[in-house]
């Protein structure tokens, strides 16, 4: 049957409208990627950087299965040339002996030294735009995402139409729901480590006149949540970073649900505090910030988001005045006050000195397809010390969080150049398969470890994996690939851990 002529001319309009849209935007990512490309390079001329001396634990360019790509571009060979120990190649592991052996190298960057590495990896704007001022870094447009999504899985997985990494056929067996227990344990809340005594201070007053009690007054603990959604005590200050407690980040049969349920719900986590001190937003997708979480949250509750997220927040009832917005390299520094009561009985309060500084991530941000990097994407160095003549003990504790990030060398050493040591670190280890699709944007448990190495981690545990199956690696393969990435580097598996949802553990401090 021939096409009446109405109809071929809506086709022929529809045909018309997709190229034009299709071409526009071609246009524009490579007018886009230019500037970038030309951004980096004026940058690197500009600013280069100190290298790492030669024995420092060494660092890889990318994951192994896509070095051979990343090496054949110029700005990768580059970029190598500052850090000796980048490439890829066949050498001696380090010892675990090693990951300590050169922390006085960390931080100890010069005022002028400072200065170079914020220019290079400054945020980085075009046609209004964040842009990602990497040499790693690929634009990744939505057909890419497509063939994954459309062609790529569903060729791979033919028998599912969703790949949920194996999970629900381990459930349908007594033996695979013992697996799935064993390697996603759900704990709960140990309220006595988190909100009880520790010797010298209690931290549960009577008197009504003061803030609802506080976490312990000294001491550092962590809690994993589940994805990127963790607890951190640090000196009596409590830390939520990218606080998701919701079954689906997108409540849509298109959305995946949790494997396992959450260990506590938000209401858990102030019902003996009375408000969390400070809420760490590393960037604005679904998976890292709930707004249901907003309301519950004290207003005196003080977030600290990326340039261009304050809106969201306000537009769901975050006053103002409770908003720090900080882009790469800049500081916000506070003063908390910590309840306490002393062994001889009498209540007080204690200040801590909270510096938080927000650090680059190699990733991309966007909660709708006109948002889409709108919005800056950031990683913090948290430093929480202070106390008084009366706490002469008290050690500064230091926290990474690492947001979802691709592996960038040059990039994670200098934030551990400028800001390390650190004395814990919260780093991503899922949503890494494809590692062609991947890479870029979330790293692999292999460059996870390398991260931690380069910012000068003394422990580190993984996060973002385990809650939802958001890429095509089985949902019991990260753990799998980080223990194999430690030996591989001779660390001890207790180096960088995983933990049970829920589970709080206690976080040596080193002090400087």
């Amino acid at each position: 049957m021939q096409a009446t002529p109405t109809a071929a001319r809506a086709s022929s309009v529809a045909i018309a409208a997709v190229s034009v849209y299709l071409g526009g935007w071609g246009i524009y990512y490579a007018i886009q990627d230019t500037a970038r490309r030309a951004a980096i390079r004026s940058r690197r001329r500009k600013y280069p950087l100190q290298p790492r001396p030669a024995g420092l634990v060494p660092t890889r360019a990318r994951s192994a299965s896509v070095a051979s790509t990343a090496s054949t571009s110029e700005e990768h060979v580059e970029g190598s040339e500052e850090l000796p120990n980048a490439r890829v190649v066949e050498r001696a592991s380090p010892k675990s002996a090693d990951v300590h052996q050169h922390m006085r190298w960390y931080g100890a960057a010069s005022a002028i030294e400072h200065q170079s590495i914020r220019s290079r990896f400054a945020p980085l704007t075009i046609l209004g735009r964040y842009l990602n001022p990497f040499a790693e870094w690929r634009e990744v447009g939505a057909w890419e995402f497509l063939y994954w999504k459309v062609i790529y899985t569903p060729l791979r997985y033919p028998s599912r139409l969703v790949w949920d990494g194996g999970l629900a056929k381990d459930l349908e067996s007594e033996e695979g729901r013992k697996k799935v227990n064993n390697v996603l344990p759900v704990k709960r809340l140990d309220r006595q480590k988190l909100w009880g005594h520790e010797e010298g201070w209690e931290v549960v007053s009577s008197d009504a006149s003061l803030p609802p009690p506080c976490a312990k007054a000294t001491g550092t603990t962590f809690t994993w949540i589940g994805q990127s959604t963790c607890l951190v005590q640090m000196n009596g200050v409590n830390i939520l970073t990218d606080p998701v407690f919701s079954p689906q980040p997108i409540k849509s049969i298109f959305s995946p649900t949790r494997m396992r349920p959450p260990p506590c719900q938000i209401e858990d986590l102030i019902e003996e505090r009375g408000r969390i001190d400070i809420v760490l937003i590393s960037h604005n997708h679904f998976d890292h910030i709930d707004v249901s979480v907003i309301p519950k949250l004290s207003p005196e509750t003080c977030w600290v988001v990326p340039s261009g997220v304050r809106d969201l927040l306000e537009r769901h009832g975050v006053l103002p005045e409770q908003i720090t917005e900080l882009e790469w390299w800049e500081q916000s520094m506070a003063d908390v006050e910590v309840p306490a009561r002393n062994t001889s009985g009498t209540v007080s309060h204690v200040d801590r000195k909270v510096t938080v500084n927000a650090v680059p991530a190699m990733h991309w941000t966007g909660r709708d397809l006109l948002g889409v990097n709108r919005s800056l994407w950031n990683s913090y160095v948290v430093r929480v010390g202070g106390g008084s003549q009366d706490e002469p003990g008290l050690r500064e504790a230091s926290f990474f969080f690492c947001c979802d990030s691709g592996y960038s060398p040059l990039m994670f050493s200098s934030i551990g150049r400028a800001l390390g040591p650190i004395d814990v670190a919260a780093v991503p280890i899922g949503s890494y398969m494809p590692l062609w699709h991947m890479s870029i944007q979330h790293c692999s448990p292999s460059d996870a470890v390398q991260m931690a190495l380069d910012v000068g981690a003394r422990q580190a545990f993984g996060t973002h994996w385990g809650t939802w199956s958001m890429s095509d690696e089985a949902w019991d393969e990260p753990p799998k690939d980080l223990g194999k990435a430690l030996d591989e580097q001779g660390l001890s598996r207790k180096y960088f851990r995983t933990l049970p949802f829920g589970e709080t553990v206690d976080v040596i401090i080193h002090g400087k």
